[in-house]
């Protein structure tokens, strides 16, 4: 799988630190998907370094997410109603106003099951 994105970035594998490479697969899950792909096309860099990208920790937070998330259901009530009609497909779109607002830094399965929870109610 790496490889495959190194080669889509246009990274040469042999010029890539091990070690820096090594703290970015370690800390995967918990930063954001955009943050990970940026640091793998710069992983190829002289001097790079991982630490910049181990700061952008992904928000999983429930208490942070669900006010985001409460406003959001709120603005949008045809979306709210279509879902609850049946039309689970409208998630998505949920998410993406999450991932919006937060920058792309939401842990998007976070979001998913908060969303869900909420939409039950």
């Amino acid at each position: 799988m790496l490889a495959n994105q190194f080669v889509a970035a246009g990274v040469d594998p042999s010029a890539v630190n091990a070690g820096e490479l090594a703290k970015l697969i370690e800390a995967r899950r918990e930063i954001p998907r955009a943050a990970f792909t940026e640091a793998l096309a710069a992983s190829g860099e002289p001097g790079f370094s991982a630490e910049r990208y181990l700061g952008e920790a992904a928000v999983t937070d429930a208490s942070e997410l669900e006010p985001l998330i409460e406003r959001i259901l709120a603005a949008n009530p045809d979306q709210v109603e279509t879902y609850r009609g049946g039309k689970e497909g409208v998630l998505g779109f949920f998410v993406g106003q999450v991932m919006k607002e937060t920058q792309g830094k939401a842990d998007a399965k976070v979001v998913s099951e908060l969303l869900r929870e909420k939409l039950k109610a």
